[in-house]
């Protein structure tokens, strides 16, 4: 929450009240393009294929509970800042599906896929490439 909101000057970015088995994600407020969305945030010693599955699936499920437009999955990799004071927090990774990615860069023409495969396939960037991506290229409305 700290580095979101310093990098994105947005301040209505929040960390979630906990909610049980309706949990709706670690992080709430982020607004891009008239879009909301969360953010379920982890981080493990050992990240295994396994492991990010199971937290994409619980993302997916959290985004559903909350019904934001979009999320994303942060992912602390061991050895970078994970106390959002430092900018080598925005080299942690994000996870996002390509429906919701998609979504983010204003893009509607989802090709030849159907929206089942979308929503099964994941992205990942850095944050700080998130951040530029949901929030100064939304801003400027220059292209990626």
């Amino acid at each position: 929450v700290r580095y979101m909101r310093s990098a994105t000057g947005d301040m209505r970015i929040r960390r979630s009240a906990l909610a049980g088995s309706a949990d709706v994600g670690d992080i709430e407020g982020l607004c891009s393009r008239g879009l909301n969305g969360i953010a379920e945030c982890k981080s493990h010693k050992k990240i295994s294929p396994s492991l990010v599955e199971k937290w994409q699936s619980e993302t997916l499920r959290e985004r559903g509970n909350s019904g934001a437009d979009f999320a994303v999955l942060v992912v602390h990799v061991p050895g970078r800042d994970s106390t959002g004071r430092s900018r080598s927090f925005g080299l942690n990774k994000v996870r996002i599906t390509i429906e919701d990615f998609i979504k983010l860069i204003g893009d509607d023409g989802m090709g030849t896929m159907s929206s089942d495969e979308f929503c099964h396939r994941w992205i990942e960037m850095d944050v700080d490439n998130f951040i530029w991506l949901a929030y100064q290229r939304g801003a400027d409305g220059h292209e990626l």
